[in-house]
């Protein structure tokens, strides 16, 4: 699986628009684009981690670095 499929799976199963992801995240329904279709090779290390937190996922997972999903616990304060 691409880390866009991830990106597009996770925020499906979520019930997020690519707008309303977008705007969680800071950036246009475009960018999100195209991230799931895979014309963007590189997204910034912190946009990974907040989509993480949105996804509860792994952000390793989410980034295509590891094969296996695991929750993604956030440390608490």
């Amino acid at each position: 699986m691409t880390v866009g499929e991830r990106i597009e799976s996770e925020r499906k199963k979520k019930h997020l628009s690519m707008e309303a992801l977008g705007d969680m995240l800071g950036v246009g329904r475009s960018a999100v684009n195209k991230w799931e279709k895979g014309t963007v090779k590189s997204i910034k290390r912190e946009t990974i981690m907040e989509m993480a937190k949105i996804f509860n996922c792994n952000p390793a997972w989410l980034g295509g670095y590891i094969e296996d999903l695991k929750s993604f616990d956030t440390p608490e304060e």
